[in-house]
This record gives C-alpha cells, sequence and structure tokens, in this order.
C-alpha cells in the first residue's frame, strides 16, 4: 500500500511486520526497521512517503491521518515531526507547491508545509 522510496543505492519501503525498512538494492541485505515507529503495525499498514526534493528527508501521511517529516538514511530513520491532519486514511496525500491535501472519508483539508 505504500509505493517504495529509491536513493543512492539504497531502497526504503512499509513492511507488514517491521514497518519502514530499509535495504541494499544490490545485496537485498537489510539494514534496518523502524520498529513500526512512523505508522502502527496493523494487518494492513499505510503510509504514503515521498521524497523532500533532494535532500534525505520525506513526508508521510500515514493511515491514522498524521502528517510525518522524517529522514531515511542508510544509517535509519529519524522523525522530524508529526501532526494529525485528517482521520483514519487510505487516500494517498496531494502535493502541490507549498501545501499538502489529504483526505479522510468525511472531509479534505489543505495544510501548507511552509510557515
Amino acid at each position: 500500500m505504500a509505493p517504495p522510496l529509491y536513493r543512492d543505492r539504497h531502497v526504503y519501503l512499509l513492511d507488514k511486520q517491521h514497518g519502514i525498512v530499509c535495504f541494499e538494492l544490490a545485496t537485498g541485505k537489510m539494514l534496518w526497521t523502524d520498529k513500526n515507529q512512523l505508522t502502527p503495525r496493523d494487518r494492513n499498514p499505510q503510509a504514503s512517503l515521498v521524497w523532500l526534493g533532494d535532500t534525505d528527508q520525506i513526508l508521510a501521511l500515514n493511515a491514522s491521518g498524521e502528517l510525518i517529516r522524517g529522514r531515511l538514511t542508510p544509517e535509519g530513520y529519524t522523525e522530524l515531526g508529526r501532526r494529525k491532519i485528517v482521520g483514519e486514511t487510505w487516500a494517498h496525500p496531494a502535493f502541490a507547491g507549498d501545501s499538502c491535501f489529504a483526505r479522510d472519508d468525511k472531509s479534505m483539508v489543505r495544510v501548507r508545509l511552509v510557515e
């Protein structure tokens, strides 16, 4: 339910058991998991991940409706901030300019990413 991200020979993806996982693309060697820190462990976890430009930072919207800013590197996951913006959702957010658009079953919101 979450597209993987790739950068500098490493893949970052959402695993049902372990949360966010980092592995080396060439060898398949798993380097770390975030132990379900970004999104709760669930039967079908969901998190939409996008890179913030040409950096190691990401934005993620998880199934709990939390918009999360974090850092993904071969060394690990670091959370930089988290804010609940909608109710439970599996909808992928949309990003345009300085805004994130997200929805749940009852509402749609626009959140400015720059303050």
